[in-house]
């Protein structure tokens, strides 16, 4: 396993090996990079880009990026479910499902107003996202496989 720390202000994440608590490698990805998940069965890693409305992929053994996926509006959280194969991402009031193995979104899932974070709970596969609206009232969202 590997860790991410992303660095907005230069568009780059370093990778940190946890065995030996140093870095591994630091990465030029889109700018603002605010987010990332790692896919440990397939050594991937996901940086969800802000700045330039993408998600890196990173390559965990190469320590490479080795594609990125266009999005519409810039991601603000990203988590994989390695055992579905598939990346959610949140982004303005969405969250996009993307192939890990295509890289392609495959889903569009419309949410409420101001949806501000995401975790996925592997054991089930679902996905819970929370915000609030513009009256500041709050509410949650749990998003599941299918």
């Amino acid at each position: 396993w590997h860790s991410l720390v992303g660095r907005p202000s230069d568009a780059t994440v370093s990778v940190v090996d946890p065995a030996t608590y140093g870095i591994s490698g630091v990465l030029a990805v889109g700018s603002d990079a605010v987010d990332g998940a790692i896919d440990g069965t397939a050594r991937r890693a996901y940086v969800a880009n802000a700045g330039d409305a993408s998600i890196s992929v990173i390559d965990l053994d190469a320590l490479t990026v080795v594609s990125t996926v266009p999005l519409t509006g810039g991601p603000s959280a990203v988590a994989v479910d390695e055992l579905a194969q598939v990346g959610y991402v949140l982004a303005l009031n969405t969250v996009r499902v993307v192939d890990t193995g295509t890289g392609e979104v495959v889903r569009t899932i419309e949410l409420g107003e101001g949806p501000s974070g995401m975790t996925l709970q592997p054991a089930s596969g679902s996905v819970f996202v929370i915000g609030a609206d513009s009256s500041g009232q709050g509410w949650a969202a749990e998003l599941t496989a299918g």
